[in-house]
């Protein structure tokens, strides 16, 4: 049997090959904790700690072996001892990088290739980032600062982010001050220098200002420009409603990202919303825009499309002709894909009290201006599929209420 140290604290990549001997047939190893169970007896991608191993034969029998697996302990930076530099000539600090645990021996950077002396010289000032690699490849990493003596102190700094994703309309406004008058500000990593700290027109991102005085003593700080989610419109989903109802398409938009509230509009229509739900759309090609407190913008396009109801196709089978603004006239719905060829409607004793070719024109009520009587009446309605060119005759009755 062997098992095999894992490389470094809590990382999984410890392994136990078991090899049985004797027993009839194929053996069948059983790793706990975790029930892993393979004919190989090898396990793989373990964590420290203690195993159990049970073998067992083709007839039952077996054997159980307790496995422990070490870790090192966990590899840190103990300490860093640094000399700071002097303003002139700049470039006489020291940084030494104290570390422990892991497996020895450390190799050490700052920046460059790692080399086995823990020991930095000739440095000015700036950040660095220290790293640390043990026997095992494992690393540690940790930013220290080296600052000129009497090096120029940030006073403040001020970051107006952008206003959308993308933009670059970030701004910093930094101040500093010191024992010598301040001569310059730099912003890394673009390549801009000024001698008021105004740094406009930025994109998100991490930026290093550095400060110099009169005595090339400098200063670092590092700022963070972020920027908001990006405005997205991710659904749009509508539902069409049955055939042989009137237009009442139903249209829901989600959307993600953006900063505070969404307005939503439609074109064509100039139809807004507070919450990306509307009703009555007809088919037709559509634009939506989104707007966020930011006046942040999104745009899409989307198509609802007609819908073919030839064969179902509903007529109503009563109206009230009374002027209250409900059901005063009888008529087919709009049904997108149907031309209406002909529209009558029969008085009980087959007389025509209403025709019409066109299928907005319905029957008011009245015969020759005149109101007719409540009752039942018969209709018939030609209509051509525009789909397939299939001719429909639709008849039956109508109650006319008042």
């Amino acid at each position: 049997m062997n098992n095999t140290f894992i490389e470094t604290k809590l990382i999984k990549n410890g392994s136990i090959i078991m090899n049985g001997i004797g027993g009839i047939g194929r053996l069948q190893y059983t790793l706990m904790p975790g029930a892993q169970t393979n004919t190989s007896g090898e396990f793989n991608l373990l964590a420290g700690g203690i195993y159990t191993i049970h073998c067992a034969d083709a007839n039952g029998c077996s054997a159980n072996s307790i496995v422990s697996i070490l870790e090192p302990t966990a590899l840190e930076i103990t300490s860093t001892n640094i000399t700071q530099p002097t303003c002139v000539p700049n470039h006489d600090g020291v940084l030494t990088i104290l570390a422990n645990g892991g497996v020895a021996p450390y190799s050490f950077s700052i920046g460059g290739i790692f080399t086995s002396s823990n020991t930095f010289t000739n440095l000015s000032a700036n950040n660095y980032t220290i790293r640390v690699k043990d026997a095992n490849g494992c690393e540690m990493s940790k930013v220290v600062i080296l600052l000129n003596e009497n090096a120029p102190i940030f006073q403040s700094t001020i970051v107006t982010n952008p206003a959308c994703f993308g933009d670059k309309n970030g701004s910093i406004s930094a101040l500093a001050s010191g024992i010598h008058p301040i001569t310059n500000y730099y912003l890394e990593p673009t390549s801009i220098s000024n001698s008021n700290g105004q740094f406009l027109f930025l994109s998100a991102g991490v930026y290093t200002i550095r400060v110099v005085d009169d005595q090339q003593c400098s200063n670092s700080t590092i700022v963070t420009v972020s920027e908001p989610l990006a405005l997205t419109i991710d659904t749009i989903a509508f539902q069409q409603t049955p055939c042989g109802s009137d237009i009442s398409n139903t249209l829901v938009c989600q959307v993600n990202g953006g900063t505070g509230g969404i307005k939503y509009n439609i074109q064509p229509g100039n139809l807004f919303s507070s919450d990306g739900n509307y009703q009555q759309l007809a088919p037709g090609n559509y634009t939506l825009s989104v707007v966020d407190d930011k006046q942040c913008k999104a745009v899409k396009t989307f198509t609802i499309p007609e819908r073919i109801c030839c064969e179902d196709v509903f007529i109503p089978n009563a109206f009230s002709p009374n002027g209250d603004g409900n059901n005063d006239a009888f008529k087919m719905p709009i049904i997108y894909g149907i031309e209406q060829t002909e529209f009558i409607v029969f008085t009980r004793w087959g007389n025509i009290a209403f025709q019409a070719r066109n299928y907005l024109d319905g029957w008011d009520g009245k015969i020759k201006g005149i109101e007719a009587e409540v009752g039942t009446y018969f209709y018939q309605i030609r209509y051509t599929c525009l789909q397939d060119g299939k001719k429909y005759i639709r008849s039956g009755d109508v109650i006319l209420v008042r």
